[in-house]
């Protein structure tokens, strides 16, 4: 790019926008765990698998109702947990690049890996399976395990990345802007 008066303009960099990283990772994240969820709990519901979930007087709309609920409440606590650890290792990752030392996107998305499934883990392990898992018609503690596990890794995976993304990718660090300006001096 140049200017008006044909000299290239200096390479600028872009400001960091951690508002909007704080605001939009979560939504990412739990938007990102609702689909899986509700994916998950599709052949469950719907009795094809190796469940064969007894339909009964189940009509299509109650089936599918129960599939989208499982996925919206899923995504509502994916949510609750994203926007906690946002805010956790957000601003871990917002005084590490105010000291110059931003985070490489395999660094952050290991991190907000191990931040957001390891308490997601010891959930089932810990406190058990729910019941509704392990009942006689029921997919199994396996399943549960798997199932949580998943949604807390989609979750991990997915807030990490946008934070990453829209608040420390190519952003410049107090230091860098401090040796642009010198440079551009006259």
């Amino acid at each position: 790019m140049v200017d008006t008066m044909g000299q290239p303009l200096p390479n600028r960099r872009v400001l960091p926008n951690f508002p909007l990283a704080f605001l939009i990772a979560p939504f990412a994240g739990s938007l990102g765990a609702g689909m899986l969820a509700t994916a998950l709990a599709a052949p469950y519901r719907f009795g094809v698998g190796p469940w064969r979930y007894q339909l009964g007087a189940e009509t299509l709309a109650n089936r599918l109702s129960g599939t989208l609920g499982i996925g919206m409440l899923t995504g509502f606590g994916a949510y609750c947990l994203a926007a906690g650890y946002t805010v956790i290792m957000g601003a871990i990752a917002v005084a590490r690049h105010r000291a110059g030392k931003t985070a490489s996107l395999p660094v952050a998305l290991t991190c907000g890996l191990i931040a957001g499934v390891l308490p997601v883990a010891c959930f089932p392990l810990l406190l058990g399976v729910p019941t509704e898992f392990t009942g006689y018609d029921g997919p199994g503690a396996v399943w549960a395990v798997a199932f949580f596990l998943s949604i807390a890794a989609t979750t991990s995976f997915i807030t990490s990345w946008t934070f990453w993304r829209l608040g420390l990718k190519g952003r410049e660090t107090p230091q860098d802007a401090g040796t642009r300006r010198r440079n551009l001096a006259p």
